[in-house]
C-alpha cells in the first residue's frame, strides 16, 4: 500500500463521510495527500482557476464560452453543471463543484 494510503477505522470512515473527505467505500481507504487549495469561483472571478473550470466545463460538453473569467454566460452553465449532478445549485464552483467536476473529467478519456 503506498505510503499516502492507509486502511480507516469504523469511526474515521464516518467522519470522512460527514467532512467529504475523499476515500474508497469498497477498500475503506483514504488518501492522505491534501488536494490542492481551490478557491470559491464567483461571478466575475477570473484567473486561472477560473480558466479551470472553465475548460472543464466546455471539455464536458457544455457550451458557454471559452473565457479567463466567470461571465454571467458561464455561471448559467456552472449552474447547469450543478443541476446535472444533484448538487446544490449555487452558480458559484465550490469545493463540491470542484470535486464533481474532477470526478467527471476523470470519466472521460485522454486527449
Amino acid at each position: 500500500m503506498p505510503a499516502n494510503i492507509r486502511s480507516l477505522t469504523y469511526e474515521e470512515e464516518h467522519q470522512c463521510r460527514r467532512t467529504n473527505v475523499r476515500y474508497s467505500a469498497r477498500n475503506r481507504e483514504v488518501d492522505l495527500t491534501q488536494p490542492e487549495e481551490r478557491p470559491t469561483l464567483r461571478l466575475n472571478s477570473h484567473g486561472e482557476f477560473a480558466k479551470q473550470a472553465i475548460e472543464a466545463l466546455v471539455r464536458l460538453g457544455y457550451d458557454i464560452p471559452n473565457a479567463r473569467a466567470v461571465t454571467p454566460e458561464v455561471r448559467e452553465g456552472i449552474k447547469e453543471f450543478q443541476r446535472d449532478n444533484h448538487i446544490e445549485v449555487s452558480g458559484m464552483v465550490d469545493e463540491t463543484t470542484w470535486r464533481y467536476l474532477d470526478d467527471a473529467l476523470a470519466g472521460l478519456p485522454d486527449e
